[in-house]
């Protein structure tokens, strides 16, 4: 006996009124309204791994696409390597999250809050210091 058809995401999906023996007519073909889709993960590669393919494009010689096809990772990203590496090269590939000399300047800036929050508080532990020697 035929699955009875219930519901329709798609006009796509109305010609299996036609045939209500066939399995896709409860799926979401066509939708993407509601349609949540799981961004994709890429794969990781560590700065080693990174170096080396900006080294064998720089040092060697080698034609990105060819060496995007050994190394089997896409043009694109050897590009973006090559690009990081090349806009600065001290940092090398310093990694997700903050940069070395963000952090350098978030540092002095604490430092500087700290200086100014304790130069606040000096006058009022002064008026502290000589309420208890007064009394």
């Amino acid at each position: 006996m035929a699955k009875p058809v219930t519901e329709f995401r798609s006009v796509a999906l109305r010609s299996a009124d036609m045939w209500p023996d066939a399995d896709f007519a409860d799926t979401k073909i066509g939708s993407r309204s509601g349609d949540r889709r799981q961004k994709m993960k890429g794969r990781t590669f560590g700065k080693e791994v990174k170096i080396l393919a900006v080294g064998l494009v720089q040092d060697r010689g080698v034609a990105v696409v060819q060496a995007s096809r050994d190394l089997d990772v896409a043009g694109s990203v050897l590009g973006r390597w090559i690009r990081e590496s090349s806009a600065a090269p001290a940092m090398g590939f310093a990694g997700h999250g903050l940069q070395r000399a963000a952090l350098a300047e978030i540092g002095a800036l604490e430092k500087g809050v700290a200086t100014l929050k304790a130069e606040r508080d000096i006058p009022r532990r002064a008026a502290a210091f000589f309420a208890r020697e007064a009394a």
